[in-house]
């Protein structure tokens, strides 16, 4: 998105850059196989995921659904804090 100002143009290099630094890191950290997936299909299976937040004896443990199209995998971005539950909150 160029702009007429040097500054406002850097701006969002930089944040362009940072977004897509980030999004390889946690492809890499994932899997093997989303390593060197695309923006798209990382977005699909590892950012938006339809799931609920919910609390059960003072642990935060995380709802998916029970028919998600991926395979449900403790990965190494889900920390031993919370919990994966593959079970139908709706």
């Amino acid at each position: 998105m160029p702009s007429g100002k040097f500054t406002s143009s850097a701006a969002w290099l930089v944040l362009a850059s940072i977004a897509f630094n980030l999004s390889r890191a946690i492809g890499n950290l994932a899997s093997a196989d989303l390593g060197k997936a695309r923006s798209r299909t990382l977005r699909r299976k590892l950012i938006i995921v339809r799931a609920r937040i919910a609390t059960l004896a003072r642990k935060i443990i995380l709802l998916l659904p029970a028919h998600w199209p991926t395979p449900i995998q403790a990965s190494p971005l889900e920390s031993g804090r919370e919990e994966v539950r593959a079970r139908s909150p709706w």
